[in-house]
């Protein structure tokens, strides 16, 4: 931490001697002018008839409107520092800060702005940060969404991950409660593939694969951002040419306003949902300011009441005795279904889940050309995992089938094979204590299914803290730069309740472990704009230090005590990449823009350096049309604990573990390393085309074509193909092992560890295969009238695998050379409404998605809508909101072997001699859990916000 300080406080110190250097004298001089052009960040569409307003300090100095072609021309302005406001009927208003304006001048800035998904947006100006020429060029050329914060309020969502889902291929890997971890991918290249990014800078776990699989999206609140940019494929740089294969999500923060704005927001709704959020933006004479700060938080559908868990999960250790763990194992080691069991499977569950954030941003302006701002960030998320992610189902047909392909141990009557099980136990670990009967196998399935959880009193939680510090300055010609941020991720899971506790009063539940993700980040740049052509260079560094704790049982003391040690969760690993880049905007014309840049990086995970470029051309033929080309390369590297070697520890998944595979090698209980790994490459094309009709009516199509080498792909392999010497178990995993399969795969009574070794793997990482990713969007608006308009979309996102070797698809049952990837849904679409009549406004967004999604159900669709009424011109809004209006495809739990039929290769299949005709086959045979999840169940919010 000392060392952190010092480099921090080095570098503020450089960045005092840059200012004291650079600071000038007030201008003076000759009038100057300021142009530019305004485009749609999504279509780049040139926008006609926005206002264009330039302040200095409080003071309007001028005004102006676009033209037809997006362009406007504000002569006459005295030298200075400029602040451009921008609005445009169906878009969002945007303020570009700190525009230095020297004697005599010509100075470009371009804006790119933000297509609103409701009317009232309109009435709310959003703080950007300054968008340099080249920035908005950038931004134009790449495929981008946009999340519109206040539909995100509207609707009652408490994340951002809510409504990323709806976004074109976006897609999110969570469960059917409200508060479980979520990870996104984009265009399907994986959740480690997918950036991160809070203002341009990268944050969360670094490393294709890393250990917590990427950034956890649950803890996404609202509070605090302007907006969500959403940008694929290589164009997805941000400001520290962050390694991404799929793209980048940004979460961009409120910046200080010229005027003093001030907003509240405060939300009620079903299952006890509560949301409030207050923000303060302007300028006081030389400093902006920003505050805000938001919680936000429900209980969901179940509130903290007991549950029985009927699959009969036996969550507590052999040595608890508060639950009684003498309900659990017995004597005779058989499945007991006595009362006794049921009170030990009787536990309360919640899913209380609470998000929350707090932002603070201060810009000082040394001097008319200079400024200093800081930016603190903080965010975090807490759930109750009893029902949040732990709220699986076992229904009986599921567990009926699996029950008939195990041997019957009695018999019921003549003829009538039975199960024999505990049915009365008084809770004393004596033989004489237990009564056994026989029960069909429909009764033992009807006496062990139903909820499948992981055990009492769990929870989870991540947390993001940010810190930035930037420099900015203009000398001539010259825009410097200089930004330096630390950035604190952590994830933690606490589980230790779940195993009960002893007669010394210690918790026996694991897993119970958090991780760590340190960042620290330094940029410095220079844009040279010299009238139609911005070039800029610089470079960046970013280091983390990965590393996690988990507490273990080491076995007992001499007392009979539980004892526990900490140990690392995984190998402490350090990520670091340095790069140097070039980017030129070059805007020959109004017909024609181009745009390139490069970036030359040095991995020291890999230690290779690789050399990323992308080149994009903007033709615009008419006011009316767009045309965009583009090709970029990029790059992926493994995470740095992928390649760690030396021995591996096993960790005991205690209350985590509720189904098991009864296929050899299908259980991977740890990962080994790999020294040999080595960056992902990528090829990306892309292509569009965009028409705007009269007033904002448009249409867009975006196609791309990604090619991706090397991949890194996570197999495993059975335990006593990687050696068990090569491998440290925690003292109580293969008991838990052991337990579970004989409940699940019939391993009869009386084996011993030896017996189950087949059924285990251990995880390892490869530069195998290739991967084809194709795609198409079709969307737009089409305006009826002043009042009335629909925004519709169409997309497809294709993605194959090829080159896997037989060796991994043996052991590896969804990974398939050619087809579609699993989980992934080929077709999607929306169709959104929206009616503002006067001071009301109402507004229906549907959404399709395809089957071989990640809920892994049929095809679905679902919808959120609100109704609004603005008061005070617009300052006082009611809302009333729903998500899920229709409770389409909504379920409480996730239930196992319910979903859909997922491909797997046929080398697994003759390998282990397994054949499945649907998803439940395939769980009753042990290709996968095919466990089916949906949508949460509708909920209304009535919403008051107020802007002054």
């Amino acid at each position: 931490m000392v060392l952190r300080m010092r480099s921090l406080a080095a570098f503020v110190a450089v960045l005092f001697l840059m200012a004291m250097a650079v600071m000038p004298a007030a201008a003076q001089g000759a009038p100057a002018t300021i142009s530019g052009q305004i485009i749609d960040v999504k279509s780049a569409l040139p926008i006609a008839g926005a206002t264009v307003i330039a302040s200095r300090g409080h003071n309007r100095a001028g005004s102006t409107h676009t033209d037809s072609s997006g362009h406007y021309t504000l002569p006459g302005v005295a030298p200075g520092v400029y602040t451009l406001t921008v609005s445009a009927s169906g878009f969002q208003s945007a303020i570009t800060q700190d525009i230095v304006v020297t004697a005599g001048s010509v100075v470009t800035t371009n804006t790119t702005l933000v297509a609103v998904s409701s009317s009232t947006d309109n009435l709310q100006t959003i703080g950007r940060v300054r968008t340099s020429v080249a920035a908005s060029l950038a931004s134009a050329t790449t495929i981008t969404q946009s999340l519109d914060i206040n539909g995100l309020i509207s609707t009652g969502q408490l994340r951002v991950a809510d409504q990323l889902r709806t976004l074109p291929a976006v897609n999110e890997s969570t469960s059917s409660s409200p508060g479980d971890d979520v990870t996104v991918n984009l265009r399907a290249f994986g959740s480690t593939e997918t950036a991160t990014l809070l203002d341009g800078r990268p944050i969360g776990p670094l490393g294709v694969l890393n250990p917590e699989g990427g950034f956890n999206y649950a803890g996404t609140p609202i509070s605090g951002l302007s907006t969500v940019d959403v940008t694929y494929g290589s164009g997805a740089q941000g400001v520290y040419g962050s390694d991404t294969i799929g793209g980048a999500i940004n979460f961009v923060t409120l910046s200080p306003t010229a005027q003093p704005h001030f907003s509240f927001v405060q939300q009620y709704g079903g299952f006890n949902h509560t949301a409030t959020g207050i923000s303060a933006t302007g300028t006081a004479d030389r400093l902006g300011y920003v505050f805000a700060t938001g919680v936000s938080g429900e209980e969901g559908s179940f509130n903290g009441q007991p549950v029985f868990q009927g699959a009969r999960p036996n969550n507590p250790a052999a040595t608890s005795v508060s639950p009684n763990a003498n309900c659990i194992n017995n004597s005779l080691n058989l499945p007991d279904v006595s009362p006794c069991n049921d009170a030990v499977n009787t536990y309360a569950v919640g899913q209380n889940t609470r998000n929350s954030s707090i932002l603070g941003k201060i810009r000082y302006d040394l001097s008319p050309v200079t400024s200093l701002t800081g930016t603190v960030f903080s965010g975090g998320h807490l759930a109750d995992s009893t029902g949040n992610g732990d709220n699986d189902f076992l229904p009986y047909n599921t567990r009926l089938a699996k029950v008939v392909t195990t041997t019957p141990t009695c018999t019921v009557s003549p003829g009538v094979p039975g199960f024999e099980v505990i049915t009365q136990n008084n809770g004393s670990g004596l033989a004489s204590g237990l009564t056994t009967g026989c029960l069909t196998a429909q009764q033992f399935a009807a006496a062990t299914s139903g909820p499948d959880g992981g055990g009492s009193g769990r929870s989870r939680s991540s947390s993001d803290r940010d810190y930035d510090l930037h420099f900015a300055t203009q000398y001539g010609i010259n825009n410097i730069s200089a930004d330096a941020y630390i950035d604190n991720y952590w994830y933690s899971k606490n589980s230790a309740q779940a195993g009960g506790i002893d007669a010394f009063g210690n918790f026996l539940g694991t897993p119970d472990f958090t991780d760590f993700y340190n960042t620290k980040g330094y940029l410095i740049s220079d844009d040279v704009v010299t009238g139609n052509n911005d070039l800029g260079f610089g470079y960046s560094l970013i280091n983390q230090l990965q590393s996690g704790n988990q507490l273990v049982a080491t076995g007992n003391a001499g007392n009979g005590a539980a004892t526990f040690a900490f140990a690392p969760d995984f190998p402490s690993a350090y990520f670091s990449e340095g790069s140097g880049f070039i980017r030129d905007s070059y805007t020959a014309n109004r017909y024609l823009s181009l745009f390139a840049n490069g970036w030359l990086k040095r991995s020291s995970v890999t230690q290779k350096t690789t050399f990323d470029p992308r080149v994009s051309a903007l033709v615009r033929p008419t006011g009316r049309d767009v045309f965009r080309l583009s090709f970029g390369r990029s790059d992926g590297p493994p995470s740095p604990n992928l390649k760690s070697t030396g021995q591996v520890f096993a960790a005991d998944p205690g209350a985590s573990l509720t189904t098991v595979s009864c296929l050899p090698g299908g259980n991977t209980i740890a990962s080994g390393g790999n020294p040999n790994l080595t960056s992902e490459a990528a090829n990306d094309f892309e292509a569009g085309y965009g028409h705007r009709f009269k007033d904002d009516s448009n249409v867009q199509l975006s196609a791309y074509v990604t090619s991706v080498s090397n991949q890194l792909i996570s197999g495993s392999e059975p335990l006593l193909q990687y050696g068990l010497n090569n491998v440290t178990f925690d003292s109580t995993i293969l008991s838990h092992y052991l337990l579970a399969l004989q409940q699940q795969c019939g391993v009869v009574p009386g084996s011993t560890f030896a017996d189950i070794y087949k059924y285990l793997g251990i995880g390892n990482t490869f530069n195998i295969g290739h991967e084809l990713a194709r795609g198409l969007e079709f969307s737009g608006r089409e305006r009826i009238n002043r009042r009335l308009y629909i925004d519709y979309g169409y997309y497809i996102e294709s993605i194959q695998q090829s080159g896997i070797s037989d060796a991994i698809l043996a052991n590896n049952a969804t990974l398939i050379n050619g087809g579609q990837v699993a989980s992934i849904p080929l077709h999607q679409g929306t169709i959104s409404v929206d009616f503002a009549p006067g001071p009301w406004e109402f507004r229906v967004d549907n959404y399709y998605t395809e089957q071989n999604n990640p809920l892994n159900r049929p095809s679905y669709w679902y919808s959120n809508a609100f109704i609004s009424y603005a008061l005070k011109h617009g300052r006082t809004i009611l809302t009333l909101g729903g998500t899920n209006v229709f409770n389409q495809a909504a379920q409480y739990y996730g239930y196992i072997g319910q979903g859909t039929f997922t491909r797997y290769n046929p080398v697994f299949a003759t390998v282990n001699g397994v054949n499945a005709a649907n998803g439940l086959q395939e769980y009753v045979n042990g290709i996968s859990s095919n466990e089916e999840f949906g949508i949460t169940p509708a909920q209304i919010t009535l919403t008051l916000s107020e802007r002054i």
